[in-house]
């Protein structure tokens, strides 16, 4: 009984670190805690967890100790320990229907909550050690005073082994362990859905107690612009946080599609798979600077040949993830200074992009001309 009354000593205390560790680790983000406080959670469950193991070990110390008069007293037939009353018995039957329903008020309001969840299932193994105390002294009652400390021990051993599993959840928790595949497949699957998305280079999530932090790597078109791209990774955050709830925030980044297979299969060839070996003598060349390629570009409208006639308005370059050397397709937007023969602009047009697609690095160039009617007649 006295293993019993601990025990129930110690769920008080661990509903009181639950309740705090909850109210904490749903306190909103600020300056000095800008990813929040959701560990505060699982700090609390690593807590409790410690206040289970020492209880335990501290009774099962009474316990043995216990044991061992309680058997020198039945060898030298001096007495047996003290048998606990019937009211003792008749506490420990009740403590079991209360337990069992702490247990299912708790898990009824738990939610999502690790902690919450946690601490429900201990509430039931201590309706299940409240059981194992009633035989004890139910079996003291009835002469059998070893049935007492026997119980004890076997309390005891349920307390630790409760401990010991959240304690141990708690430190997976704490070192950032990665979501179990089924918890994942959801999440990727909301990714994949996004109108836009390519591919999934890198994803991955943290606890961060009852919550999740994901980080997304996702593939899009090579040639996509930055604000298209940017917009299609806001979709995927908004996505992810309003689809699952435990997400409270989400890091997109966009990678040029199968950028990300490409370097995969040459780090696997450094690692000395047969597979990756035939991809090995593929190894992608470095691309030509992005600044060498761009100053090229420019030289060749500044020649004689087309400064008297366009200027540039913009040049844009997107760089493609492949093997060969020319990496880089070109769009350059012009504006024609002359207009008085309007023919002679798609010729050359047509020879600058010949030109530029002769450069080396330059995989393919788009020229855009700029005929609007006001620059024709400015023109004239």
């Amino acid at each position: 009984m006295l293993a019993d009354a601990a025990h129930s000593l110690g769920d008080l205390l661990g509903d009181g670190v639950t309740y705090w560790a909850i109210k904490e680790a749903q306190a909103a983000p600020s300056a000095m805690h800008p990813w929040g406080k959701g560990k505060m959670e699982t700090l609390g469950t690593l807590g409790l967890a410690g206040v289970l193991v020492g209880t335990g070990g501290g009774l099962a110390y009474n316990g043995l100790q216990t044991l061992a008069e309680a058997t020198t007293a039945t060898a030298t037939a001096t007495g047996d320990p003290a048998t606990p009353l019937w009211i003792a018995f008749a506490a420990a039957v009740g403590s079991i229907g209360a337990k069992e329903g702490l247990y299912q008020l708790t898990m009824a309001n738990a939610a999502k909550s690790e902690l919450m969840i946690a601490n429900a299932w201990h509430h039931r193994s201590d309706a299940l050690s409240s059981f194992a105390a009633a035989v004890g002294i139910g079996g003291a009652m009835s002469g059998m005073s070893l049935l007492d400390p026997v119980a004890g021990l076997f309390v005891s051993g349920l307390i630790v082994r409760e401990g010991v599993k959240m304690g141990r959840g708690a430190l997976r928790e704490l070192l950032d362990e990665a979501l179990e595949p089924s918890r994942m497949a959801p999440l990727r699957a909301t990714v994949e859905a996004v109108d836009g998305v390519e591919g999934i280079a890198a994803i991955r999530a943290r606890r961060m107690g009852p919550f999740l932090i994901m980080e997304v790597a996702i593939e899009v078109d090579e040639l996509m612009s930055v604000s298209a791209a940017h917009d299609v990774a806001v979709s995927v955050s908004r996505s992810l946080r309003c689809r699952h709830e435990e997400v409270v925030n989400a890091f997109v980044s966009t990678e040029p599609r199968g950028s990300r297979e490409i370097l995969h299969r040459h780090a696997l060839a450094v690692e000395g798979e047969e597979v990756a070996l035939e991809v090995a003598t593929q190894t992608p060349k470095a691309a030509k600077p992005r600044l060498e390629v761009e100053s090229k570009i420019r030289d060749v409208l500044a020649s004689d040949k087309y400064a008297a006639h366009m200027k540039l308005s913009r040049l844009t370059m997107h760089r493609l993830m492949t093997f060969d050397d020319a990496q880089w397709v070109v769009v350059i937007d012009v504006t024609f200074l002359d207009m008085s023969n309007f023919a002679e602009a798609p010729r050359l047009a047509h020879a600058l992009k010949r030109e530029v697609e002769g450069l080396p690095g330059v995989a393919e160039a788009d020229v855009h001309a700029d005929l609007t009617l006001s620059e024709f007649e400015e023109s004239r």
